[in-house]
């Protein structure tokens, strides 16, 4: 069954990404009533009429089995056509009263239960099952970890987890991150982050999160990382381990920036069109802050090896290549020496679904086909970065790949300004933020906030309406002074939502109250209707 207009209207005007059925219930409720409805009036279907939905029954799951070979096995059909006859005769026998109501409906009880195990158990092998040890991985560190969080460090800030469990870990563990996955959110946000250098997909509404860069992490106010079975590299110059649980390090930012800050109002002219992450996250502070540094430095390549491929041209990260044999894929290993001391970064791009990369002989695998940073730490002189991969066969196609040494300096010059002049958050909640700050000049405040139309900002008590920077995320207009901030969100239509869910209730108290009295009135014409015919059997017989 494909409803796509269901599932739009569904997913809040949203075509959802995978399971895309999460409203069947509502089909199960309506096959229920119907079910019910068909036993509460089974009494008045006659033998005959009963046959006959049998047979046109068997007729469809027969034509079904034609036409859908190449979707199901043959199995499913002739077991519900099994299920279908022994429905039947049980039905069958008992309007033929060769069985009483007791054993009729135990009957129908058992196969209903046998059919649901049957449907149960092949459903469970087909989607497969989380096992008891590793659901949810490494759970009671990551929790003791949090909680160490929460008491030595009381101020607002952003967590994250590496490497994480599930998409919504931050739902999964309760802690305030950025990675989420939510089929009604605002999907300028996946398109913004992706842009910056997140592997995340505006076509399921997914922000997914990997260790970055400084600049990156200063922009969504990351300031503490849970690195799970050193997936995060150390030592590394972002980094510091401040407490340790099992398989757990909480790692802190050492250049963690506030949740917003000044900007200039420059900002707006960054073009999120170009190549490389790298190139957009330099501009981006360079734009807000005045600033201009260098703070990403390109590794040119060292060797390259190709099978089935051939490079067409390269231009900032991007290749453009071939495959010899348009029918066959291609195979690629690419190589980088680590020429001075420093912390590197590899992001790439490429519609395979991973590549395996080797750090001074470290293997790990990563998935690319969203765009990925990988952050490879402090490497010295002589340290080998490989990348292996294979590219779809094609006759022209691209992949993006580029590693990049973080200057530590230019980098700090670039986000000190703007960090010095942040909001100090001093009250928060599920859906409100208030905090002060001290503007120098006019500008925006950047904020690391989702934007969504159901925002409100107040600045000393006056509301102001928030900008959307990129569409993604809630940029506020702020003059020169001191100012005190109140953010409060309230989900779009949740009002009106509010008020249809308490009319309809009270609809549903009147209609049952009306049908009660309508039953008693039918209950006291009954009994005076009695009361009649006794009386005149009574003068009859006088």
């Amino acid at each position: 069954m494909n409803i796509n207009v269901l599932n739009f209207v569904w997913h809040g005007l949203h075509f959802p990404n995978q399971v895309p059925y999460r409203f069947s219930f509502l089909f199960s409720f309506v096959a229920l009533t119907m079910s019910y409805e068909a036993y509460v009036h089974f009494t008045g279907l006659s033998k005959q009429r009963l046959a006959w939905l049998i047979a046109v029954f068997i007729g469809y799951l027969i034509v079904c089995e034609k036409l859908y070979d190449d979707l199901f096995d043959f199995k499913v059909f002739y077991v519900s056509i099994i299920f279908v006859l022994f429905y039947g005769l049980v039905m069958y026998g008992y309007k033929r009263k060769k069985l009483n109501r007791t054993v009729f409906l135990g009957l129908i009880l058992i196969t209903v239960l046998a059919e649901c195990l049957i449907i149960g158990f092949n459903a469970t092998l087909e989607a497969g099952t989380s096992s008891h040890s590793g659901y949810y991985d490494l759970g009671d560190s990551v929790e003791k970890s949090l909680e160490y969080l929460e008491e030595t460090d009381m101020d607002f800030y952003r967590i994250e987890l590496y490497k994480p469990f599930t998409v919504n870990d931050p739902l999964l563990y309760r802690y305030r991150g950025v990675a989420q996955f939510a089929s009604t959110a605002n999907s300028n946000i996946s398109k913004f982050t992706r842009k910056m250098g997140m592997p995340s997909d505006a076509g399921s509404n997914t922000i997914g999160y990997v260790p970055s860069t400084p600049l990156l992490q200063g922009m969504f106010g990351v300031k503490y990382i849970l690195s799970k079975r050193d997936a995060i590299s150390i030592p590394n110059a972002s980094y510091e381990v401040v407490h340790s649980e099992a398989d757990v390090q909480t790692l802190k930012n050492k250049y963690a920036m506030p949740l917003a800050f000044m900007v200039r109002d420059d900002v707006n002219r960054l073009i999120l069109s170009g190549i490389s992450p790298f190139t957009r996250q330099e501009e981006f502070f360079e734009l807000a802050s005045g600033v201009k540094a260098t703070v990403f430095e390109d590794l040119p390549l060292s060797y390259e090896d190709y099978d089935n491929i051939y490079i067409r041209s390269y231009e900032n990260m991007r290749f453009h290549y071939s495959n010899n044999d348009s029918s066959k894929i291609g195979l690629a290993d690419i190589g980088y020496v680590i020429p001075e001391a420093g912390q590197y970064y590899l992001y790439m791009l490429n519609q395979t679904k991973t590549m395996e990369l080797s750090v001074n002989g470290k293997i790990s695998t990563h998935k690319t086909p969203r765009g990925m940073t990988v952050d490879l730490g402090l490497l010295e002189p002589g340290m080998e970065v490989d990348v292996s991969f294979e590219l779809p066969a094609t006759k022209s196609g691209y992949y993006d790949l580029g590693v990049v040494r973080l200057r530590e300096d230019e980098a700090w010059e670039l986000m000190k300004p703007l960090s010095d002049e942040g909001l100090v958050v001093t009250e928060f909640s599920d859906t409100s933020i208030r905090g002060t700050i001290d503007v120098m000049e006019d500008g925006f405040l950047y904020t690391s906030i989702p934007y969504e139309e159901g925002w409100s900002v107040k600045v000393n008590d006056e509301l102001v309406e928030p900008v959307a920077y990129k569409d993604a995320l809630i940029m506020v207009p702020l003059k020169a002074g001191s100012h005190e901030l109140e953010f409060s969100y309230m989900p779009r239509g949740f009002s009106l939502g509010l008020a249809s869910t308490l009319a309809a209730t009270v609809i549903i108290v009147v209609l049952v109250w009306m049908d009660s009295q309508e039953r008693k009135k039918n209950t006291n014409l009954d009994t005076s209707d009695k009361a009649v015919v006794v009386d005149g059997n009574d003068d009859a017989r006088s």
